[in-house]
């Protein structure tokens, strides 16, 4: 979580336009989970306080749930806690406020 954070607020994971609005924010970071071949997500939904994440066939679990909580704290800046679910070759990751 830690390195996803430093890069997404470094600047080091933008592609050059700007990306003021949160939800396309959040599309992009997570999309480089499918960039680096390291699952699908299929589904996300945010709120002020919270993210949840749908990945098809996740590559590590664990790192999966911590991209996800950086990208989080990251775009946020908060604090944030993360739990994660697997079934049927879906992982749910939820991530809310600490």
């Amino acid at each position: 979580a830690d390195y996803v954070r430093e890069k997404v607020a470094s600047g080091a994971y933008d592609h050059g336009e700007p990306l003021d609005d949160t939800g396309r924010r959040y599309f992009h970071y997570l999309g480089l989970i499918r960039r680096r071949c390291m699952g699908n997500p299929v589904d996300f939904d945010f709120s002020t306080w919270d993210l949840r994440v749908s990945i098809r066939n996740p590559a590590n679990e664990e790192l999966l749930i911590g991209r996800v909580l950086g990208t989080y704290e990251a775009v946020t800046g908060k604090e944030g806690r993360a739990a994660g679910a697997s079934s049927g070759g879906m992982l749910k990751v939820e991530v809310s406020s600490a």
